[in-house]
């Protein structure tokens, strides 16, 4: 709602809005923690995260091989899966789960699969000055067969690049690749905050988060790159302020 309106002497009208006082304010990038296992049904982050009452947590889960995650726990909070995106060939995948409330305290956070992978990694995000009550604008996911990629027929790649449009001024987009053996460089002008790899040679699972912030809301590209073709998938999202 307008806080102030005034009127100059031309009769011209200016309305000066201002944010609300929960929540409001630019979303920020607050922390990172990630975890692996290999040959288990679960696997947690390896460090607490900081419980804050109404900061979204984002949660990137990948495998290898491609396998679908049931539950997540921790903080007390409700977890909800937000995509799923298995790789062109199957031999990854990458689950986005969000949780935002009111935590019971710090704590870590563990994601339970339907079936054991040879192993598996987690990276969880924290980021504040979320919209409540739709922190999560549009999404896009994809791998080496383009948008919803289907889960075979796929040919190995090194690059990704997929559009999303942003709906709200100062929204930040978050991307969470999964590229096994691969390492991971963001895309131009996106930030690498975390990136975990478990395991080694063909039976590596890896899982990359970065994020830019696009102070007017417009069509966007998320991107990167990875030090060698491989099977990758891709899941990126906008978060709200």
């Amino acid at each position: 709602n307008p806080a102030s309106l005034t009127m100059d002497a031309n009769k011209s009208v200016t309305a000066t809005f201002e944010q609300e006082s929960s929540g409001g304010g630019a979303v920020t990038f607050a922390e990172a923690q990630s975890g692996g296992s290999s040959g288990s049904l679960t696997v947690a982050t390896s460090a607490s995260l900081a419980g804050v009452s109404g900061d979204l947590y984002l949660a990137a889960i990948s495998f290898k091989p491609s396998v679908a995650v049931q539950s997540l726990e921790g903080l007390g909070l409700t977890w909800t899966r937000v995509r799923a995106q298995c790789a062109g060939r199957n031999q990854t995948g990458v689950e986005v789960w969000m949780a935002q409330g009111a935590p019971s305290g710090d704590g870590v956070v563990s994601a339970t699969m339907e079936a054991a992978p040879v192993n598996a990694v987690i990276a969880v995000s924290r980021y504040s000055g979320v919209n409540s009550s739709s922190p999560i604008g549009n999404l896009v996911y994809g791998n080496t067969n383009g948008v919803d990629g289907a889960c075979s027929g796929g040919v190995d790649g090194s690059s990704y690049s997929f559009n999303l449009d942003t709906t709200v001024n100062g929204s930040v987009v978050f991307g969470a690749a999964a590229m096994r053996s691969k390492t991971h460089t963001p895309g131009s002008g996106y930030v690498e905050h975390l990136e975990v790899a478990q395991g080694g040679s063909g039976g590596t699972a890896s899982v990359a988060v970065q994020d830019q912030t696009f102070l007017t809301a417009s069509p966007v590209v998320l991107d990167g790159s990875l030090s060698g073709s491989v099977d990758w998938a891709v899941i990126g999202l906008e978060i709200r302020p």
